[in-house]
Formats: C-alpha cells, structure tokens, sequence
C-alpha cells in the first residue's frame, strides 16, 4: 500500500511542474506573437495609407496631366516618405506648369536642407520668399538653415518676421529665445522662452531652457549681491525643471539641474 502511494504521488507532481512552465513559456510566445502582430500591423496601415496617398494623386495626374495641383501633393506625399528624389522629380514638373509656387521652392528648400545642402536650400527659400514675402513658415525655414551656418543675425530677423506675420509661432519663439542666450542676451532669451510657453505650455525643451536662463540670470554680476534675488531665481530655475519632469519623466538632464541646484544653494 505505501508503495502504491509513493509510485501514484511522485508522477502527479512532475507534470503539475511541467504545466505550470508550459504555460509560461505559452504566454510568452502569445505575447510576442501579438507584438510582432502589432508591429507588422501597424506598418501595414501606414503603407495601405501611403499606397492610398500616392494613388489619389497618381490618379489625379493621370486626369488632369496639365494641371500643377497633383504633382506638387504627389511630391509633398514622397517628402514626407522620405523619398526625396522623387519628390524632386514631381515639384521640378510642378515648376514647370506653375513657375511662380511659392510653396514648391519652399518645400524644395526643405528636402535640401535634410539632404543636407544648406546653401541650396537657402537659394529655394529665398526664391519661396521672394514670391511670398508674407508666408510666416518660409521665414521660420530660412532662419533655421541661417542658424545652421552659424549667420545669427539673419537667423534672427527672419524668426522676428515669421512671428511678427503669425504671432502664436510658439516654435520660433522658442528658437529666438535659444538664439538670444547664446548671445547672452538673458531678458530677451527669457522673454521668448515664456511667450513660447504660454502658447504651448507642453513643452520640456522651453522649460529646461527657461530654467538655464534663470541659473545664469542668478550667477549674473546684475544680482550678485542681491541674495533674495538670486534665491528666487533659483527657485524659479527648479520650477521650471520639475515642470519639465513632469510632462517628461525621462528627461535626465533636467533631474541633473535639480539635484546639481539644490545641493549647492542647501535645498531639499
């Protein structure tokens, strides 16, 4: 009898064992399975998405092959793909029927810019402007390729035009803050970054910058000697940083400035 119980206990614990891992290693593969699924079937929306962009406007060129609308939107289709030789190709037939589209050049100027000729994306932009001297993105694209070669003071003329013409430009307001502190000019870069913010306060960039400025404002020999200025400046300096932490937890650098601040000034 009491061999009989060890001969039936034994084998039920084995295979009690060996479920308990099978079903693991089952949902693991479930579980991977269903990523993989995901992946492949979120590429297949976008190229079903591509493939329906560029058939409309392959259907419309093929309608109404005189006209410059579809061969400029098929070429803006093959931008954004990152297919910039293409794209080319449709904006240089797009110029051909309309030579005065602002918008072609200025898109032009875009795809040199990433394919990293700055000089000719300069030359599109120019000639954008040129035909629409008006149009605030034209402005804001010269002034980041400006920027690129190092010519501060066009970049900032050009990013002072784009929000003089749209003055909700959260982004080249930005940029115009990230230029004036370069140069050291502390208010002007200080001003910027908080118009930039209160457009779009979502923004961990602004704010971790809006938080550098306020650490040199401190450090400035202008309150030096002010120590409850400089302790508010401080202060200001980790708001902003832990503003920026909160819409981005991962931002390191903006943790760094806190714990680099607070234990310097003998905050907690």
């Amino acid at each position: 009898m009491i061999n009989c119980l060890k001969n039936h206990g034994q084998p039920t614990r084995r295979p009690v064992f060996r479920s308990k891992l099978f079903c693991r290693k089952y949902i693991e593969l479930m579980v991977l399975i269903c990523i993989v699924l995901a992946c492949g079937l979120a590429a297949s929306v976008r190229n079903i998405a591509w493939k329906n962009e560029l058939s409309l406007w392959q259907d419309v060129i093929k309608k109404s092959p005189g006209k410059s609308r579809g061969y400029h939107n098929l070429g803006s289709a093959y931008m954004k793909m990152g297919r910039y030789g293409l794209a080319i190709d449709q904006y240089s037939i797009t110029l051909k029927i309309t030579p005065c589209s602002g918008r072609t050049h200025n898109n032009l100027g875009y795809i040199h810019y990433r394919m990293g000729d700055i000089d000719m994306a300069i030359r599109e932009y120019m000639t954008a402007l040129n035909l629409d001297s008006h149009d605030a993105e034209f402005h804001y694209n010269i002034a980041i390729a400006y920027d690129n070669k190092r010519l501060t003071k066009d970049a900032i003329r050009h990013y002072q035009t784009a929000v003089r013409l749209q003055p909700q430009y959260y982004k080249a307001l930005y940029n115009l803050g990230i230029l004036y502190a370069k140069q050291g000019l502390l208010d002007q870069a200080l001003m910027k970054f908080k118009s930039s913010l209160n457009i779009k306060p979502a923004q961990p960039k602004a704010l971790y910058n809006l938080g550098l400025v306020y650490e040199q404002l401190a450090r400035s020999k202008k309150f030096g000697a002010e120590r409850n200025t400089k302790e508010k400046l401080i202060d200001q300096a980790i708001m902003a940083y832990q503003r920026a932490l909160e819409i981005d937890s991962g931002f390191i650098r903006a943790l760094e400035r806190i714990k680099k601040l607070r234990a310097n000034n003998g905050k907690h």
